[in-house]
């Protein structure tokens, strides 16, 4: 939606990474037993990859899903994802990379150069629309939300914005990983829920600006114990390395 659009790019294929963990987890398994075997769990989180692929259609583009296996995975949990996929039409393969390297991304590989077809994508928003309006467009249609809430210092941004000429920048969603919506706690493919928008910044260097949702930190996969707390010296040796 950046990339390709600023570059004029043509988009051959989209690959979607699942997971039996993540789909269980959208299925409202707790983290602590993701790796039991629970197809039903999967059964149920499996419309939050189906939002994904939806969101993909609107692009107008052809997506490939290819589940990342994992050593707790179960056979029944694969088909799970893989009749659902047949049902909307969409290739699946399981793909090990971790377990057997580049042999393990060979049929995925295939499945790809099968579908891939040169096309240029149909952008969820026009360029030239009010911020407010490309907003509120692109959350409905690629989260599933009623809209966009902005805070006063977001509507004061987007004035700023539009007076020194950025208003036709690309949006650039920093948002939560774990949910379609701005909440982490939403699972599964929520409906009902309104984008809360804390700020919109500008990256005039990169040409998009930067759209501050929830309670988000722009650098993401932080421990929550550094590592760097492990480190020390020990009788002159630097311990807590490797």
């Amino acid at each position: 939606d950046i990339k390709a659009r600023l570059a004029g790019l043509e988009v051959s294929a989209v690959v979607v990474v699942a997971t039996v963990k993540a789909l269980k987890m959208h299925g409202g398994t707790s983290l602590k037993e993701l790796n039991a075997v629970d197809p039903e769990a999967v059964a149920r989180g499996l419309c939050n990859l189906e939002k994904h692929i939806d969101t993909i259609q609107k692009f107008g583009l052809q997506a490939v899903v290819a589940i990342n296996r994992f050593g707790s995975d179960a056979d029944a949990e694969h088909k799970v994802i893989a009749d659902g996929m047949k049902a909307l039409g969409v290739p699946v393969i399981v793909a090990d990379p971790f377990g057997s390297g580049g042999a393990g991304c060979e049929l995925l590989a295939k499945q790809v150069m099968a579908v891939a077809s040169a096309r240029k994508p149909t952008f969820l928003y026009e360029l030239n629309d009010p911020i407010e309006k490309k907003l509120n467009d692109l959350v409905r249609a690629a989260y599933g939300a009623d809209g966009v809430a902005l805070s006063e210092l977001a509507k004061k941004q987007i004035a700023g914005l539009v007076k020194h000429g950025y208003g036709a920048l690309p949006l650039c969603m920093a948002k939560t990983p774990s949910s379609l919506s701005d909440n982490p706690a939403l699972r599964g493919r929520p409906t009902g829920f309104t984008i809360q928008v804390a700020s919109i910044q500008v990256n005039a260097g990169a040409g998009f600006l930067v759209v501050l949702t929830g309670d988000i930190m722009r650098m993401p996969g932080l421990p929550r114990r550094p590592h760097a707390l492990d480190v020390d010296v020990v009788n002159g040796e630097i311990v807590g390395i490797g």
